[in-house]
């Protein structure tokens, strides 16, 4: 998963710096400890901007979606190479 690992940063880097460049958020002012969630973290940052918290869901989004992109194809083939069925194809099973 090295493509993806090097690919969502990049991409989250260059969302953020565009929503900066065009004057979505503002500069981030404050400084958050590392243990705030992103979102929060986002939103506090820049002062309560609520556009930040738009662009960390959507730098989240982004990142589910390609890191899912490579994660289907290989949940499949480890699920062949394995022989587990798929969990969505059992039969309901009859309750006592």
């Amino acid at each position: 998963f090295i493509i993806p690992f090097f690919l969502v940063p990049l991409l989250n880097l260059g969302i953020t710096f565009l929503a900066y460049t065009y004057g979505l958020i503002h500069a981030p002012s404050l400084f958050v400890p590392p243990y705030v969630p992103a979102p929060l973290g986002a939103f506090i940052a820049c002062g309560g901007n609520w556009s930040a918290l738009v662009i960390c869901a959507v730098n989240i989004l982004v990142g589910m979606a390609i890191y899912s992109y490579f994660l289907i194809p290989y949940d499949t083939k480890v699920r062949e190479f394995e022989d587990i069925p798929d969990p969505d194809a059992h039969p309901k099973r009859k309750s006592v």
